[in-house]
């Protein structure tokens, strides 16, 4: 794996060192509130502070953390205008929330609710003439433990997972040309649960 971001959502406990060993230094971004030995915590957990991504009150779009910002805290409300279960005091920074320790959101760009990569769904059915690889089925194993121990099935998004579509095609996974899993990105869609020690096998 290159890349998995598992930011932003509500995890608990600590990366198990299997997953930190297959993944490397640095590759790996969790929550400040996750022991993650092969995290840059120091980095990434300083008292910085990130907008709640896509908030904007409820009188609509154009009512979002920058028109607050744009009045120096005189229009922070308390629980006024509560929009997603947020108000501009949970959501945003300049008005006391955000959330806290969120630096340096991704190694090239800013962070983003969607993943890089939308999966698309084919109409025609199709056999590949490639043969699955042990390491395919093991790859494929590991992320359904990974689905289940997240409570995958209350994923804001998890188009394609434990379908019979093609991991590659699963919601939040980039793959290389050999079909293998390269990046994971579920920044913001609700994972629930522990960090699954199977996460450590997509490594090939």
């Amino acid at each position: 794996l290159n890349y998995v971001d598992l930011r932003l959502n509500d995890l608990t406990g600590s990366v198990p060192s299997g997953v930190c060993d297959s993944i490397g230094e640095d590759k790996l971004r969790v929550d400040c509130n996750i022991e993650c030995n092969c995290c840059s915590h120091d980095e990434l957990c300083e008292e910085e502070c990130m907008d709640v991504p896509g908030w904007h009150n409820l009188d609509g779009e154009a009512y979002d953390c920058a028109w607050y910002a744009e009045s120096d805290n005189d229009r922070c409300e308390g629980s006024d205008f509560e929009n997603d279960g947020h108000t501009a005091n949970t959501a945003c920074c300049v008005c006391g929330g955000g959330i806290k320790g969120v630096v340096n959101p991704s190694p090239s760009s800013t962070p983003s609710s969607i993943p890089s990569q939308s999966p698309s769904v084919s109409q025609q059915p199709s056999v590949s003439m490639q043969p699955t690889t042990l390491y395919q089925m093991q790859q494929r194993g590991a992320l359904v433990v990974f689905y289940n121990a997240t409570n995958g099935d209350e994923w804001d998004d998890s188009t394609n997972w434990l379908s019979h579509a093609p991991i590659c095609q699963w919601y939040g996974l980039i793959c290389n040309n050999d079909d293998d899993v390269i990046e994971i990105d579920m920044f913001y869609n609700n994972l629930q649960g522990l960090i699954p020690f199977e996460l450590g096998l997509l490594s090939n």
